[in-house]
Order: C-alpha cells, then structure tokens, then sequence
C-alpha cells in the first residue's frame, strides 16, 4: 500500500538546483529498506490525473560542475530529518554521503515534527534540505496540489514556499472547472510545472505492509489513509 510519500525539499533562497542530477547514491532497497517503490509522480498511488515525473537519471560530473559555477564547493549545508522515521537515519546518511562526492559538506540535524514545521514556517529558519514525509489528505488531485503547492498556503502545508502564478491560476481554474476533463487538464499543467521547476524532489513511496487472513479480501488502497480503511474491509467469499 504505497500510500506516503518520502521526499526532500530545498531552500528557496539560492542558486537554483537540478534535482535530477543530485539524486540519492545507493540502491532502493538501501533507501526503502525494499518496502516500497521509487517515486514516479508528485502525487501518490491511488490518485488519478498523475503527471509522469520520469525515470530518476544521474550525473555527477555535471552536478559538481554546477556546485562550482555557483562557488558553492566546499560549503555546508544542513539536512533536517526526523530520526523516528527509521527509513530517513538510512536516507539522511546516504545523502550525506552523495552531496560530499560533488563537493558539499552536508550536516544532519535531528528533529521533531513540531520543530520541523515551526523551521518550514519562516524562510529565515529553513533548513538547506529537509527530508520530510506525508500522505495525502484528499482522494483527488486538486485538493492535495492545492495543499503543497499554492503560494497562498506557503510555510504552512506549503513547506518550500513554493510560488508560482501560473501554478495557482491552474490550481483555481481545475477545482472550480465544470467538467472532469478541464479539471484534469488544469491540474496535469500544474503538475507539468511544478516538476519543471523541481519544486520538490519526491524520492520514494514507502510501503505499509498489512497481513490479513484468508478469511479477509484483499484492501484497495485509499489515499487518504495512512494505512488501510476500515470501510474497505471485506470478508472473502
């Protein structure tokens, strides 16, 4: 049940990164601890209207090339996880360990969800990288890209204070279009840009692993469940 999304995000003060080269060393298994899947979208499995993020490629020539066009070599950045999530004490090391080969220092700071989202609330206090993870609260699209996304909630459910016009223009028009098709266009524009600007770096998509007896049909996946839906629960024939 791929139902969280495990993800970084940047500051967004800076040069601007390219996430597509900086991307995690070490094997899925080694990140996911093999539960789970890499993440192919900004939104997760069981949403429709899923824009394609593309398959994760890298380049470290051309990353540390970029860390030197920016004078950036040498400098240390700070990466904020929560230790309590087992999979991130994995995560945050293996990221520490790929910014070092392009030329970064990279210091891991521990926190707490409440410090987490009292730092993400003012640009000031921002860590440079954060690894973060959540599920999502709504069953379609718009509202959950609405959530992350929409510069009007930035520093809240906005955690990189991401703002884009003509991000929010598509968000408005696809939660108030009259027809599914214009809603699905508007928000596959909006998920087109937000990926183009690497607003958000999804990593992976953990897995929650759920054992049942054979007395139990298999349970669909609900989105907005961190787990399973007890409504979903049906007794096999």
């Amino acid at each position: 049940m791929d139902e969280h999304e495990g993800r970084h995000h940047r500051r967004p003060q800076g040069p601007r990164s390219h996430p597509a080269r900086l991307r995690l060393q070490g094997t899925p298994d080694e990140r996911a601890r093999g539960e789970g899947q890499i993440a192919d979208s900004i939104l997760p499995e069981g949403i429709a209207c899923r824009a394609d993020a593309g398959k994760p490629q890298q380049d470290l020539g051309r990353a540390k090339a970029l860390i030197r066009e920016a004078g950036a070599g040498g400098k240390t950045v700070t990466i904020a996880y929560q230790p309590t999530v087992d999979e991130f004490n994995v995560a945050g090391t293996i990221l520490q360990d790929s910014l070092k080969k392009i030329g970064l220092k990279a210091e891991l700071q521990a926190v707490t969800f409440p410090q987490y989202s009292e730092r993400v609330s003012k640009q000031s206090t921002m860590p440079d990288i954060a690894l973060a993870w959540d599920f999502a609260s709504y069953p379609e699209a718009g509202p959950q890209l609405n959530r992350e996304y929409n510069s009007a909630f930035a520093g809240s459910t906005n955690y990189t204070w991401y703002s884009d016009r003509q991000v929010d223009r598509c968000l408005k028009e696809g939660n108030t279009a009259p027809t599914a098709s214009k809603a699905r266009a508007a928000f596959t524009q909006a998920q087109n840009k937000i990926l183009a600007d690497h607003a958000l770096v999804h990593i992976a998509y953990p897995a929650i692993t759920v054992l049942s007896d054979g007395r139990v049909k298999n349970i669909p996946i609900s989105p907005t469940q961190q787990d399973f839906k007890v409504g979903f629960l049906r007794m096999a024939e």
